[in-house]
């Protein structure tokens, strides 16, 4: 699906049923492969299924989906954001070491917010970078993620903040109906991005934006307003999964987001975002988020060395964007 909406094929005549796109259902399809693989393997029906493991399964694609979701927004302008993983980090070593009992101990919301702000104004530096000056959004992200992973280690001088607030730390670890809540918090990320994408008129210009940056704004688009809301809200969702990832691990460590920024991307793409922009959706990114962690659970039960467990992801990765080339060209004839 691009854009618009618009589908071909088999795609259509799915989508029209049961409102999915090609992606999607190609996507839910081969979870419930998986799933239908695991019940039936007499190795994992019993761990794989238990009400604890499919809570840590839920629980890793709420960090990884909505670092996606953040992904997703910079994809459809036709950019690229590398420092989702370093932007988790410092949201996360920022707020416990405000909210830690061991070292400032203010509340927890004071320390949300100023996570929350922190995340805003590193967006509008990417903005900055991006739209005033002109650095490809790859080598600007690039930095970032460089320098925002010393910040963390020198903030955090290779410590783990403990002792955060048990309230705080509580909804990390709590459900509601068996459901994580932090899977329950995804969910909720996952329709605004949706709402924002298709129902506004602002979604409608990033995928102007991303379809073609000139002639959005031949169009009286304001494109560089655009990018930066794009750059900023990834930003600010790498926080919330800061946030959300810190309170589940009950505390914050110096090396905590390293490698997530490969899984937002991959996610996003699996999910049917074209890294060409104009391309994606907030289900696709869910779905995809929830993929990766159920193939990185079945890798843990079935004792899959980690290394080949991130050849999998790199491959899945590749095989995505194969394929949203042969689409592409596909579609232009």
């Amino acid at each position: 699906m691009d854009g618009t909406g618009t589908r071909t094929g088999f795609g259509a005549i799915s989508g029209r049923l049961c409102g999915l796109n090609s992606a999607e259902l190609g996507l839910i399809g081969v979870i419930a492969m998986l799933l239908v693989v695991m019940l039936l393997s007499p190795a994992t029906r019993e761990t794989f299924f238990s009400a604890y493991n499919l809570q840590s399964v839920a629980r890793g694609a709420a960090i990884t989906g909505i670092l996606a979701l953040g992904s997703l927004l910079v994809i459809v302008v036709r950019a690229i954001d590398l420092s989702v993983g370093s932007m988790l980090g410092l949201a996360s070593m920022t707020a416990a070491i405000m909210m830690s009992a061991d070292r400032f101990g203010l509340p927890v919301w004071m320390a949300v917010v100023v996570a929350l702000a922190v995340g805003g104004l590193v967006g509008l530096y990417h903005g900055l970078l991006v739209v005033r000056i002109g650095i490809n959004p790859l080598i600007a992200t690039l930095g970032s993620m460089i320098i925002l992973r010393g910040v963390v280690n020198v903030m955090a001088d290779s410590q783990v903040v403990r002792n955060l607030p048990a309230g705080f730390t509580g909804f990390g670890q709590g459900t509601i109906f068996g459901i994580p809540n932090i899977f329950i918090a995804l969910l909720v990320c996952g329709f605004a991005v949706d709402i924002l994408l298709r129902r506004t008129r602002l979604g409608r210009n990033m995928f102007a934006v991303g379809s073609n940056e000139n002639v959005a704004r031949l169009s009286g688009v304001r494109v560089g307003a655009v990018i930066t809301f794009a750059f900023v809200a990834c930003s600010v969702l790498s926080v919330v999964a800061g946030l959300l990832l810190t309170a589940r691990m009950t505390s914050a460590v110096p090396t905590v987001g390293n490698g997530y920024e490969l899984q937002a991307i991959a996610a996003a793409v699996i999910g049917g975002a074209s890294l060409m922009g104009a391309r994606g959706t907030a289900l696709g990114a869910i779905l995809g988020a929830i993929l990766m962690s159920v193939i990185i659970n079945v890798g843990v039960q079935l004792d899959v060395n980690a290394f080949v467990m991130q050849i999998v992801t790199g491959a899945l990765l590749t095989l995505a964007v194969i394929m949203d080339q042969l689409q592409r060209r596909k579609r232009n004839g």
